[in-house]
């Protein structure tokens, strides 16, 4: 690759599409007759329990706004105050002191979707699907993400401690205390890219970013007509999303021209298709890794390269996040992420909630204490050697992948590739 793009992931949910709207006014929740009685009886009646209590016009506001949007029941729909609004932007174009993964709320409770791959969260074996139960000692249970991010965030080279509730596959509960330290947060989009066994090619996007497309596209470019692969692996495991069009555009370059990678239906039942904007072109034996981790846009392209069956899905069932937040700027500063449409597969199915079953299921095995120090060891020395590999992909130059020990869906998806490539050959 050329030119790395380092992408600034936030701490929460990254949101597959994000619109800006016009700018509401911010005194509209007046007009509410009955907020304003309420206001008006506040300002005029109530008494503090003690002398240090102020009763604030916007503060009765945004407790009102966050009180409507928890009724929706709604994990992405959220209310963010002036502060909170202005750190997201921030996050999204500078740096920012935290430990790279990406939570939701679910059940009341904090949950991880994904590490990033490359952060301290991922090299400390912090897994998705843990529950964060303590940040710092504090409980956080009913603990919103925007509050949890800031609680986790911090000056670099600090030191969070999150207590994480893990479930065995037998059902049972354990509870670990895990010591991250915060570092920039820097994450390029392809992750790693290269040659396994020499003839089959591997890319692994991290999320999606606005260079994803095009970085993904040289990269393949690189593999095909350098390397001469005869397969290839899409690892799309842990990619908690990102941008929609860009999942769109790294679709397009696997499928078919006309052929339709996503649809999206809003309140209004209008249905908005994307279809693969040009001819692929690509005729390899494909297979696409996922986990519990993939999200989002990652889904969009596992959903519609399973669909059309142009590839093969090997993993564990998805995450299940199928719905489009657009954020809504407020006129003081806050904004709105508003749930405002759900995305479709093009079967016609929403994932929402169940996830997308692979086509090959392959579960990693429970790892005991022993597995998860070497898990972690390996992730510190594959980090290391992935960083000292930079300037020799940059230089255009074959870089063979390391596979780990552990990583058994990996080494399994290598076998089912190579028996499809052997039993082709024996069709010809």
């Amino acid at each position: 690759m050329k030119k790395k793009q380092m992408v600034f992931i936030m701490m929460i949910m990254i949101l597959v599409f994000v619109a800006q709207a016009a700018s509401i006014p911010f005194t509209y929740l007046k007009k509410s007759s009955m907020v304003d009685k309420v206001m008006k009886i506040i300002e005029d009646n109530f008494v503090g329990l003690t002398d240090t209590v102020e009763v604030h016009e916007n503060e009765l506001i945004y407790g009102a706004i966050e009180g409507m949007l928890k009724t929706l029941d709604d994990p992405y729909t959220r209310f963010m105050r002036p502060d909170s609004y202005k750190e997201m932007q921030e996050e999204t174009t500078g740096t920012f002191g935290g430990v790279g993964i990406i939570i939701t709320n679910k059940e009341e409770k904090l949950m991880v979707v994904s590490p990033i791959e490359g952060t301290p969260a991922w090299r400390a074996g912090v897994r998705p699907g843990d529950i964060i139960y303590k940040i710092d000692g504090e409980p956080s249970a009913h603990m919103h993400t925007m509050d949890a991010t800031k609680k986790i965030k911090g000056p670099i080279g600090t030191v969070v401690t999150l207590t994480l509730k893990r479930t065995s596959k037998n059902g049972e509960d354990k509870f670990v205390d895990v010591d991250i330290k915060r570092d920039t947060i820097k994450v390029s989009t392809i992750s790693q890219s290269g040659t396994i066994k020499d003839h089959i090619g591997y890319i692994r996007i991290s999320n999606f970013g606005a260079r994803t497309g095009s970085e993904f596209k040289e990269e393949l470019e690189h593999l095909v007509n350098t390397a001469h692969v005869d397969a290839l692996i899409l690892d799309l495991r842990s990619n908690p999303g990102g941008l929609l069009n860009t999942a769109v555009e790294v679709a397009s370059h696997l499928l078919k021209a006309g052929q339709t990678v996503v649809s999206i239906k809003g309140k209004n039942e209008e249905e908005v298709s994307y279809p693969v904007y040009r001819d692929g072109n690509l005729d390899l034996p494909l297979a696409v890794l996922v986990n519990e981790g993939s999200a989002s846009g990652s889904e969009i392209v596992a959903g519609a390269l399973k669909d059309l069956k142009r590839g093969v899905l090997i993993g564990t069932k998805t995450f299940g996040k199928g719905v489009v937040q657009t954020v809504i700027p407020l006129d003081n500063g806050s904004a709105m992420a508003v749930t405002t449409a759900k995305y479709y597969t093009p079967s016609g199915v929403c994932i929402q909630g169940t996830g997308i079953e692979p086509d090959i299921l392959i579960e990693m095995p429970e790892p005991t204490e022993e597995i998860l120090k070497q898990i972690q060891k390996e992730r510190e020395e594959n980090f290391k050697k992935e960083q000292d590999k930079i300037y020799e992909r940059e230089q255009g130059k074959i870089i063979n992948v390391d596979i780990p020990s552990y990583d058994n869906q990996l080494r399994e998806t290598i076998q089912i590739l190579e028996g499809a490539a052997i039993f082709s050959k024996i069709k010809k």
